[in-house]
């Protein structure tokens, strides 16, 4: 999962940090080695993109919408199928990824992590999770229910995605619905709102494909003008 602001400016940056930590690490037990496609080879004119507005979670401002609008025109200029749907279980995705982040596995496994890295003072958000995770307040129903239900999610998503190749929506809220997947998805900014704040698009490809991913991505930021430094007054 990739986000243009937190790791780098550019797309082309992205492309170039990749191959650098993509595999196995020797440490990790759930990274996969994978062919890595490049993002140069990939023909965007063969490529069918879903795009939506709303996730029905949590509306956006029209400022919002006419930029994820006009990213799904740019695709659509360029030759690319694009159609306005979404997964038919998007609704359910924020209740999910917060029962599944608030299960007791989930905060035992991050206080194991915090313990070994020996870190005895958490980040303010990571305390502020702890407490809100707190023993009482925790998933207390069958894990196994809540990971099925997770599964099922999975399975209509990417049942979805056996139609496009990429999914193009908003951030923050909507992650979510990925973020749980683990699917390769690139933030770009793609404009701003009328008080000059950036509003960024999300980029969702299928399992492995991040060069779909970082192809679209690298497309948006050219037509739409990427990252643009603030306007300090």
């Amino acid at each position: 999962m990739w986000q243009i602001g937190p790791m780098a400016r550019f797309v082309e940056d992205l492309s170039l940090i990749l191959p650098i930590i993509a595999g196995e690490d020797g440490l990790d037990p759930n990274t996969v080695t994978m062919p890595m496609g490049d993002p140069r080879t990939v023909e965007l004119k063969r490529l069918r993109v879903a795009f939506y507005t709303d996730n029905e979670i949590v509306s956006p401002t029209p400022d919002t919408v006419a930029t994820v609008k006009a990213a799904a025109k740019a695709l659509a200029d360029t030759g690319l199928a694009v159609e306005e749907e979404r997964p038919e279980r998007l609704t359910q995705s924020y209740e999910l990824f917060l029962r599944l982040s608030l299960s007791e596995p989930t905060v035992r496994w991050m206080e194991q992590l915090l313990e070994k890295a020996g870190t005895t003072e958490p980040h303010p958000w990571t305390q502020w999770f702890m407490k809100t995770a707190h023993p009482n307040k925790r998933e207390r129903g069958d894990l196994r229910t809540l990971f099925g239900s997770v599964t099922s999610y999975h399975s209509s998503l990417f049942a979805f995605l056996e139609k496009y190749d990429a999914i193009l929506c908003l951030v923050w809220s909507y992650l979510a619905a990925y973020a749980m997947t683990e699917l390769p998805t690139v933030a770009v900014r793609a404009g701003a709102s009328p008080e000059g704040l950036p509003i960024g698009i999300l980029i969702v490809a299928r399992q492995w494909r991040e060069d779909v991913a970082l192809a679209v991505a690298q497309h948006l930021q050219t037509a739409l003008g990427g990252w643009q430094p603030p306007q300090l007054s």
